[in-house]
């Protein structure tokens, strides 16, 4: 019935019983210890009462002169541009200020008056011009430099206190109560490693002299203070063992740049060895020899022990990667998959030698619960994904883990064939309303990339939500495993994949609104500006609204035009109305693939809040429903089809061959001529306007030509017209047709319109039966024709 149809499928009892026996025949898996944190403990320190355990210095008081001095000083001293190197793009930096809660900068080369600041002051460099970089996310124009804001901001007992209080919250868990002074304990370390707390309680000093029973928020005195301290006094003597020193990288690792630069010498000293992060082996040494990782030397990546787990050194240099690298690319992706195999190998491990969550397989459990699959599940992931890491285990500790895993896919498998229909089912309705719900979360801000990685490693992961009706909804990590080769899981996960491509569409045609379409005027114009000042006389002169432009739009130009509208403004904004009462109103809606910022940046590329804007292309007239772009549409689309009624329209007609079926092209060409010298004479370039009035001369010779064969244009010809000397033409709806047609009890043959004389007709392209029609055109019946005889149906008959 699936793919597990062809597994022996047993009973929850006995695949309980038989993991059971399998786990308790390993044996422990080693006694190596696992590391508890990248910290070394090495020094002891006694504390007697009253001794400093820790200490903060919180800054002063600051009233508003000294915030103005001190911020015009500051701003002063700095560069007034910044360049930093953003993968292989410059941005350009400018520095500015900004008083209080204003949130576009000044910048400081416009000179430096913060007089008028009443609470802060803030300062720091910002972006020049926006920047789309690949790989990094976007700045923005006025976006801050990392860490390059400094906020000098007036100070008083108010903001003091609470520093104060959050410092002591932040260290014992306390603050100040009444007249009490907050105690605590902190965590410290004994001799024999463990772990245990001394008693404290928290003091500030101001200007040098403490203060142990006043609550600081009704402090006065922190109104003028300009030295505060908060200290961690001990109430009780005891003996730390924690003066610990952090195993930390010492690589430099601050930012996603410095990350880059350690990661890449990683990756190198990686290439040296032969070696990569998927296939490194237990025990596989690793030399890093290059500037910023020089110091951690020879590692060996897995240890060799029982648990095939980091270098704890390497493993805090990953971690403070992580933090920094973004995890959708491929360089955070390959930092989380190794931090994943480390965290995966020790749930596996566990110290004691047990399998994690074996418990839960006995012969009481019958692994009748869903959990109870989930967690089964999620251990076989672990060990299908990162079953190359076991291979130095030895022969029998790997033989009976691959035997456990044996019983995890047997009892997987066998909960799946049982309750397969059911499963599939619920994962789907929940994908469908996970799906429904990051739509509505994020597509009126704009769905990004990030987005949609995080939705996808949420499926993959696992994830609890909840959808649009408030219910909660779980998405089990060991379905997909289970589904992810179903159609229909195959299917959500394609939805989300595809959208990567919309969103590149997105940012395709944003970008197009500053370069693409300046052809339109054949110069350096953008829409925007040719749209504004285009006019009758094609120059630039001021706004023009929409009947200027419809009116003196060319052919060439609204082709231009048109490219724009579709493949720039309708990729962010689609133009819809509703019909409400007697009137429509308008109710565009933006892309969810579509920042409001990107929107914006193609409607303000064409004039957004501007008569302009609404005149071309968004304006509504509420009676018909319509936007002026449609109307400009119905326009320009006349004006060109118009043109081809001119020329491909009547190009092979003269009045010598012309035929009744010619009456439709010479009406549309009469009815092009006197809208192109009318309505649309100003749409048409000065070639074009020549090509009409030749057209117009042509026009004229066709009706004169086709009036004096056929009779009037104003009607369609029906039936038979005398051609004169005998000469007859028959015809149905204006159309020259080929039949047999009879009139009175005679028959006569047209062909395209032309009666035939003195002609034979076969009845078909064998010649089956032959006819004769006379000098009259009349078929001959019942007698003899030039030794021809035809019988009384007219058929020749030997």
């Amino acid at each position: 019935m699936n793919k597990y149809s062809s597994k022996a499928v047993k009973t929850a009892a006995t695949v309980g019983m038989s993991l059971a026996m399998v786990l308790s025949a390993v044996p422990a898996v080693g006694n190596a210890t696992v590391a508890q944190a990248a910290t070394v403990c090495t020094t002891k320190k006694s504390y007697k009462v009253n001794d400093v355990y820790a200490s903060k210095t919180i800054t002063g008081a600051k009233v508003l002169a000294d915030v103005q001095t001190e911020a015009a000083n500051a701003i002063k001293g700095l560069d007034l541009t910044k360049t930093v190197t953003v993968g292989a793009t410059e941005v350009e930096y400018y520095l500015g200020y900004k008083l209080d809660a204003t949130s576009t900068p000044t910048k400081a080369s416009d000179g430096v008056d913060v007089s008028s600041a009443t609470s802060k002051v803030t300062y720091g460099y910002y972006a020049t011009t926006g920047d789309s970089i690949t790989g990094y996310p976007v700045i923005n124009a006025d976006d801050p430099l990392k860490g390059s804001e400094v906020i000098i901001a007036v100070r008083g007992k108010t903001e003091i206190a609470a520093d104060i209080n959050a410092y002591a919250k932040t260290t014992i868990g306390q603050e100040w109560s009444d007249g009490n002074a907050p105690t605590g304990t902190v965590s410290i370390t004994d001799e024999n490693g463990s772990k245990t707390t001394g008693a404290v309680k928290a003091v500030y000093s101001i200007d040098g002299t403490d203060v142990s029973s006043t609550n600081p928020t009704a402090d006065t005195n922190l109104d003028t203070a300009k030295s505060v301290v908060v200290k961690i006094v001990v109430t009780t003597a005891f003996e730390d063992y924690s003066n610990c020193a952090e195993v930390g990288t010492g690589l430099g690792i601050t930012d996603r740049y410095t990350a880059k630069n350690v990661y890449n010498e990683i990756v190198s000293a990686f290439d040296k060895a032969s070696l990569t992060f998927e296939n490194v082996k237990p025990g596989d040494e690793v030399e890093f020899t290059k500037t910023n990782t020089a110091s951690l030397g020879k590692v060996t990546i897995l240890s060799k022990g029982a648990i095939p787990q980091l270098d704890i050194d390497f493993k805090a240099v990953l971690k403070e990667l992580a933090r920094y690298l973004d995890n959708t690319t491929d360089e955070g992706k390959a930092v989380e998959r190794m931090l994943d195999m480390d965290t995966a190998m020790n749930d596996m491990f566990k110290a004691n030698g047990n399998l994690a969550a074996a418990e839960k397989y006995d012969e009481d459990t019958e692994f009748k619960t869903t959990s109870a699959y989930a967690t089964a599940a999620d251990l076989l992931e672990d060990f299908n994904d990162f079953e190359t890491y076991l291979t130095n285990l030895d022969t029998a500790k790997y033989d009976r883990v691959t035997d456990a895993k044996s019983v995890l896919e047997d009892l997987v498998n066998s909960y799946v064939a049982e309750n397969d229909g059911d499963l599939l089912d619920t994962y789907l309705t929940s994908l469908d309303k996970f799906y429904e719900k990051f739509v509505d979360q994020y597509g009126d801000a704009g769905i990004t990339k990030a987005n949609v990685d995080a939705a996808i490693k949420q499926i993959k992961n696992g994830t609890t939500f909840t959808d649009l009706k408030g219910k909660e909804v779980t998405i089990e990590k060991s379905d997909y495993t289970t589904f992810k080769e179903n159609s229909g899981v195959e299917e959500y996960m394609t939805k989300f994949e595809d959208m990567y491509d919309e969103i590149e569409a997105v940012k395709e045609a944003v970008a197009k609104t500053n370069e693409a379409y300046k052809d339109l005027i054949k110069n350096d114009t953008s829409v925007k500006d040719f749209l504004t000042n285009k006019d009758s006389d094609r120059k630039l002169t001021s706004g023009k609204e929409f009947s200027s432009i419809k009116s003196n739009l060319t052919v060439d130009e609204y082709k231009i035009l048109k490219a724009y509208k579709e493949e720039v403004l309708d990729v962010v904004l689609t133009l819809e109305t509703k019909e409400v009462g007697n009137s429509y109103v308008n109710k565009s809606a933006k892309s969810i693939y579509a920042t409001t910022a990107q929107l914006n940046t193609v409607l303000n590329n064409i004039g957004n809040g501007t008569d302009l804007d609404k005149g071309v292309f968004t304006k509504l007239d509420k009676e018909k429903g319509e936007f002026n772009w449609d109307k400009l549409v119905a326009h320009m689309e006349k004006v060109e089809s118009s043109l081809e009624a001119l020329t491909t329209g009547i190009e092979k007609l003269d009045s010598i061959s012309l035929t009744v079926n010619d009456r439709a092209a010479i009406i549309a060409a009469d009815d092009a001529v006197y809208f192109l010298t009318g309505d649309g004479e100003d749409n048409l370039t000065s070639a074009q306007a020549r090509t009409v009035k030749n057209a117009d001369r042509k026009v004229t010779e066709l009706m004169e030509a086709y009036r004096m064969k056929f009779g009037s244009l104003n009607a369609e010809l029906n039936g038979w017209v005398d051609k004169g000397a005998g000469n007859w033409a028959y015809y149905e709806n204006g159309n020259a047709v080929t039949k047999w047609v009879a009139s009175g009890s005679d028959w006569y043959y047209v062909k395209g319109g032309v009666m035939l004389r003195n002609s034979w007709i076969a009845s078909d392209a064998q010649g089956t039966k032959w006819y004769y029609v006379d000098d009259a055109g009349k078929m001959v019946s019942n007698t003899t024709v030039n030794g021809y005889t035809f019988n009384s149906y007219g058929v020749w008959v030997k």
